[in-house]
């Protein structure tokens, strides 16, 4: 039987039981998750970790004789063998077993159990669903790690580290109740201590999507306002993933400790109110958490077991900041990765990248890591594809209505023949790099890409 696209994950409470795919990189074997430990954990494969080149298939040495050493039963388990695009979902089966790193079969409760060993370990569920984990194309989770509100109170909500808090509410009443939150938390805070608000998109993420209800909260907050409450603490406000604002103590810092412009690209396009490029991405990992490693290591592992809870077991994306890097490699060291990740390289290209010997080191750790977290390649130049278009613009559409650029922006490209852009991903293609974690939908930029392929 050929399940390469299953790995074993079984989240035993939820009411479902989920079986994450695993080979993102073409490489990884069906494996068992739990209770298996993580190769690299103490009581694992190895420890300390030990470096195997070319990298070994997960379960490739095992000998896959005998009884399994665990089988499943009595339950729905959701194969998703049927490839075509209907309600379809293919053979459904009640049992699972398992050896080593490996799924042996799927049948009837009769043949499954009929496998069994003395020792092999039997678990009834009971009438749960068992189906295959998610592989997320695109995704970056550490960027999400600063605004879930539910492991930033778990972290931070004492108070000893940074001040912290949370608004709910349509960006209006967001707006309404700032200047008390701000001044609740500045009394709270000590002289020179970091203050970080959060302020919902919702539920649904539906604020920034739906014109009804204007513009976000940072629209409303004049910058002046928060410098004038908050003269001996910086103060970082930030819209999840739309946008931030900081106080002059706040940028101050930044540009101390990042004395160049334009860290992760995108041309100005994503520049918060005090023009520091995509501040969202890199401002809470790389200031405000600079010198609180544990808490910030701590808000990463929640953040990948919350997606882990959803049933994701891999995800492709880029790392943004250099602490990603630090972070998710501790956690793949010490066991502690719940999603498997392949990352790529999203750091000032336009200054490292202009280096053949940075584009050559990157094109030589591709596919290197273990296998929870490696590196895939890069974006390779300081953009990602626009939606830039040869068609005409409808004149009655209005992209803003719903959240989206403007329509002149719609005109831009990010890998325009002759642009430095152009230049920086031909030559880390032409050096080997795998053009990875990156996307684009305008018809101009795609064409420009297979070009430059």
């Amino acid at each position: 039987m050929h399940l390469r696209k299953y790995v074993c994950c079984l989240l035993v409470g939820i009411g479902m039981i989920w079986i994450g795919a695993g080979e993102m990189r073409g490489q990884a074997q069906p494996e068992a998750r739990i209770p298996l430990p993580h190769p690299h954990s103490p009581g694992g494969v190895t420890w300390p970790p030990q470096v195997v080149w070319p990298p070994q298939r997960i379960g490739e040495s095992q000998d896959l004789s005998g009884p399994p050493d665990m089988i499943v039963f009595n339950g729905k388990i959701l194969t998703m063998d049927n490839d075509d695009f209907t309600n379809n979902i293919g053979t459904v089966a009640q049992a699972m077993s398992i050896r080593g790193t490996k799924i042996l079969a799927l049948g009837t409760n009769a043949q499954i159990r009929g496998q069994a060993g003395p020792n092999t370990k039997q678990i009834d569920l009971g009438g749960r669903t068992v189906m295959p984990g998610m592989i997320v194309v695109h995704d970056h989770p550490y960027d999400w790690g600063d605004s879930n509100p539910y492991s930033l109170k778990r972290v931070l909500g004492k108070g000893d580290v940074v001040v912290h808090r949370y608004v709910r509410g349509t960006p209006e009443e967001q707006a309404k109740v700032f200047p008390g939150v701000l001044q609740e938390a500045i009394s709270k805070a000590k002289p020179g201590q970091w203050i970080h608000i959060v302020f919902s998109n919702g539920e649904r993420y539906e604020y920034p999507s739906d014109p009804k209800y204007g513009p976000g909260a940072l629209s409303r907050i004049p910058r002046d306002q928060l410098n004038q409450m908050s003269p001996n603490n910086p103060v970082l406000l930030q819209n999840v993933m739309t946008g931030t604002m900081t106080n002059d103590l706040a940028l101050a810092e930044a540009k101390r400790i990042y004395p160049f412009p334009n860290l992760t690209g995108g041309g100005g396009t994503r520049a918060n109110t005090e023009g520091l490029e995509q501040a969202h991405r890199w401002f809470f990992h790389e200031i405000v958490m600079r010198d609180f490693y544990k808490e910030q290591r701590e808000l990463q592992r929640l953040e990948l077991s919350w997606m882990a809870g959803y049933g994701v077991t891999a995800f492709s994306g880029s790392a943004f900041t250099p602490s990603h890097i630090k972070v998710y490699s501790d956690l793949d060291r010490s066991g502690e990765m719940a999603v498997r990740n392949q990352w790529g390289w999203n750091w000032r290209e336009s200054a490292l990248f202009n280096d053949d010997y940075v584009v050559n080191f990157a094109a030589w750790m591709t596919g290197m890591g273990s296998d929870y977290f490696w590196f895939g390649g890069g974006r390779g130049s300081e953009n990602t594809g626009r939606s830039c278009s040869a068609l005409p613009i409808r004149a009655d559409y209005d992209p803003r209505a719903v959240g989206g650029p403007s329509v002149q922006s719609l005109n831009v490209c990010a890998w325009t023949p002759g642009s430095p852009n152009h230049r920086l991903l031909w030559n880390f293609i032409r050096n080997g790099g795998a053009f990875r974690t990156t996307h684009t939908i305008g018809d101009r930029d795609v064409d420009y890409l297979l070009e430059i392929i």
